[in-house]
């Protein structure tokens, strides 16, 4: 009787907490023909989500175009819960959405989301070069554009050139006076050399892969030879070649390593232990394949690796009971910064020879993105703010966000210039070649709005109250037969 009353208090407490589906919903590439087809009174439109994002599974969206049928200028509406198929937008993100009419508002479509190229193509056409772009190319940025999947812009991020290639790209790096970029087509790695600013192709290489290839480190060095190191996928070995592009190309063995870091004419690699308590780094060297040890690590698990511009220090990324951050002296390989905790390096982590850029990796989803420069030994040099968005490049002092918000740059004085061209808001990553100042007018972030939608986002759904109250009675109404019928055999 006793193990049965906890069987079924189990289920009461079950239907209450309305525990979410183990797993989220996986959703393929929609366009809006498709959505309609499912969906015959639904529209379509470019949003920017404009609250502060304190309820995550609830938004306010400010409508930028209209891409099929009319919107109000702002909506509310329930967004991704973690184990949904409702779209996942973070704050300040622009996104492609579709809705449906739903009790007087408006709710966003399961499995909604359009591909961002083209819904910008829909609002502005495809990107090309700006007549007003002047000076050598500043930045080169790789993503999903309308008609494009790289584009090079200048200082004021006016666009040069633009390409547009099969399969996604996995690096791109400077290389003299041309930029290479590296991705998948299925099992076979491609490998192009493109000129500046137009980014036309020069030169292609193609390697098949049939094993995979998961790329820990690419370089450039000053005699112009291209420079990878690359895992394994049975995670048995890594693979390092001094001259990608040279005829024939050179490889060396390394053992399996986690992360990757080029200093001077080694390879740094990050090498752990079957018990993830122990780590070492080791060394290759690029002119004999040499392997060696450089320095080993107890109770601390390794992951990632990271040199200064300048070779002279290199960062360790790890983890002893919490998330470690180390910075060793290259000649020495002994430390001379340690910090633990949830600030770590953004990308790289060097804005120059002494200077990291750190983020809180800690932190949830919100209308801003708190930022840490610290000094070689990790003391803390400047703390800001900056709108929400993911750090993809740095240009000496000045840092480059994007990833599906306006492309900007904080200038070193702390202000925000964006580019006014919502077509770069597809970028995923960058590579810096000069200077990066972006406009001249200063960016003003929106001040977030907090309005949610009808039906606070936190209350539970009348349904499931609902449920949960008739198999509250129905749960009670058993406990009492079963008691009578204990009676009745006794």
């Amino acid at each position: 009787m006793r193990a049965m009353i906890v069987a079924v208090v189990l289920a009461v407490t079950g239907v209450l907490v309305a525990v979410p589906p183990a797993s989220a919903c996986s959703c393929a590439p929609a366009t809006i023909e498709d959505v309609v087809a499912r969906e015959p009174g639904a529209v379509a439109g470019l949003v920017r989500r404009v609250d502060d994002g304190s309820v995550r599974e609830a938004g306010t969206l400010a409508v930028l175009a209209e891409l099929h049928g009319e919107l109000p200028d702002v909506v509310s509406v329930r967004l991704d819960d973690g184990a949904s198929c409702r779209p996942m937008v973070a704050p300040r993100q622009i996104a492609a959405l579709t809705f449906r009419p739903e009790g007087g508002g408006w709710a966003a479509v399961d499995c909604g989301m359009l591909d961002l190229g083209t819904s910008l193509a829909r609002v502005g056409g495809d990107v090309a070069p700006d007549p007003e772009a002047t000076g050598p190319p500043a930045l080169v940025v790789a993503g999903s554009f309308p008609g494009a999947s790289l584009v090079a812009v200048d200082a004021e991020l006016r666009v040069l050139g633009v390409a547009d290639v099969e399969g996604w790209i996995d690096r791109v790096v400077r290389c003299g006076d041309e930029v290479v970029d590296i991705r998948m087509e299925d099992v076979t790695a491609v490998v192009e050399r493109r000129s500046l600013p137009d980014l036309t192709v020069v030169a292609t290489l193609r390697l098949d892969r049939p094993e995979g290839w998961q790329l820990l480190a690419v370089r450039c060095d000053d005699a112009g030879r291209l420079q990878t190191v690359a895992a394994t996928p049975a995670g048995d070995a890594t693979v390092v070649t001094p001259d990608l592009l040279g005829a024939p190309a050179i490889t060396f063995s390394g053992p399996s390593a986690g992360g990757a870091t080029f200093v001077d004419d080694q390879v740094w690699l990050m090498a752990g232990d079957n018990d993830a308590r122990t780590s070492r780094i080791v060394t290759v060297d690029l002119g004999t394949g040499a392997v060696a040890t450089r320095r080993s690590f107890r109770g601390l698990a390794g992951s990632d690796l990271s040199a200064s511009p300048d070779g002279r220090f290199v960062t360790v990324r790890g983890f002893a009971e919490e998330p470690v951050l180390l910075v060793l002296d290259a000649a020495s390989a002994t430390p001379v910064g340690e910090a633990a905790g949830s600030w770590m390096p953004v990308g790289h982590g060097w804005l120059g020879p002494d200077r990291l850029l750190l983020q809180d990796e800690s932190r949830q989803d919100g209308a801003d993105m708190r930022l840490r420069v610290v000094d070689e030994r990790l003391r803390v040099v400047e703390e800001t703010t900056v709108p929400a968005g993911s750090p993809m490049a740095l240009a000496g002092d000045a840092v480059v966000l994007g990833g599906g918000s306006e492309l900007t740059v904080r200038r070193p004085d702390g202000s925000l210039h964006a580019s006014p061209d919502l077509r770069l808001i597809g970028a995923s990553q960058a590579v810096a070649l000069g200077e990066v100042r972006g406009p001249d007018e200063e960016l003003a972030a929106p001040a977030p709005v907090d309005e949610l939608p009808d039906g606070d986002a936190g209350t539970r759904p009348a349904w499931q109250l609902t449920a949960a109250t008739l198999a509250t009675v129905a749960v009670l109404g058993a406990l009492v037969v079963l008691r009578r019928r204990r009676r009745t055999r006794d």
